[in-house]
């Protein structure tokens, strides 16, 4: 076959997918296909499906497409970086014995020409939201674990749902143009914060929030990097890294769809 270079790194999150017919599971899977021959990893920020419990069957029927280009990806010799959001976790078997997928609770580090690289789904960032952190440690708690393994699937998938409805019109009370400026500046200021506290880290890439970003200042005499990825609701941002002449280089990119049934 030919030789392809496969050189680049893509990093997606909030996708929130819904299920068998939510267009933006379709659009996905094009945008994996096309991006596939140059494709060396693909690192999820975490939030990819709206409802994920790992260990129950009901979530492969309805990501299938999704899973079988997984498949397809990691046959071609890509590899997969989940993060895990707050919306999918607990992976189980299909994402750590079937994909071999490297999975992170809170976050991954790597190491791009020369810089120190942060991803993380951005739920962690705001320290603040004690009432938050606790309810996120309760979800990941062994009870919890235990709960979920002894309730029917169709009905974790229909408490997911309602549970998934209640988190986005929280957030949705909260996005105003007035409270998107808040909210994109706040995690501006998580993020000086982040890099505050690691002074070797160069680059931060972030979810969750679902307002795309990229903010660059200086911090003790050092180039610092931010950036939010935005998400597959609204925006359908990705963020590309290429080895370009021998520098990295990452750029903010929005994938063209225009979901069928959206008004």
């Amino acid at each position: 076959g030919l030789c392809m270079n496969r050189d680049t790194i893509l990093f997606v999150s909030d996708l929130h997918l819904k299920g068998l017919d939510d267009p933006i599971q379709e659009a996905f899977v094009s945008w994996l296909e096309e991006n596939a021959p140059r494709l060396s990893r693909l690192v999820i920020g975490g939030d990819l499906f709206d409802v994920w419990i790992g260990f129950k069957d009901v979530g492969y029927y309805h990501y299938i497409a999704v899973l079988e280009i997984f498949r397809k990806l990691k046959k071609q010799g890509v590899e997969i970086d989940y993060i895990e959001g707050n919306h999918d976790f607990f992976l189980g078997p299909f994402f750590t014995d079937i994909l071999k997928a490297n999975i992170f609770e809170r976050e991954a580090i790597y190491y791009l020409n020369g810089f120190k690289v942060s991803v993380t789904h951005g739920d962690l960032l705001n320290t603040k939201d004690v009432g938050y952190q606790w309810l996120r440690l309760f979800f990941r708690s062994r009870p919890f674990q235990w709960l979920i393994k002894i309730i029917p699937p169709s009905l974790i998938w229909m408490i997911g749902q309602k549970l998934s409805e209640l988190s986005r019109s929280r957030k949705c009370a909260k996005t105003d143009i007035d409270s998107q400026e808040k909210i994109v500046s706040l995690y501006r200021k998580l993020a000086e914060e982040k890099f505050r506290q690691f002074p070797d880290l160069d680059i931060l890439i972030a979810g969750h929030n679902h307002f795309p970003d990229h903010y660059s200042f200086e911090a003790t005499g050092k180039k610092r990097t931010y950036f939010n990825l935005g998400d597959w609701v609204k925006h359908f941002t990705y963020l590309e890294y290429r080895p370009i002449k021998g520098k990295g280089e990452f750029s903010l990119k929005k994938y063209c769809f225009t979901p069928q049934n959206q008004n």
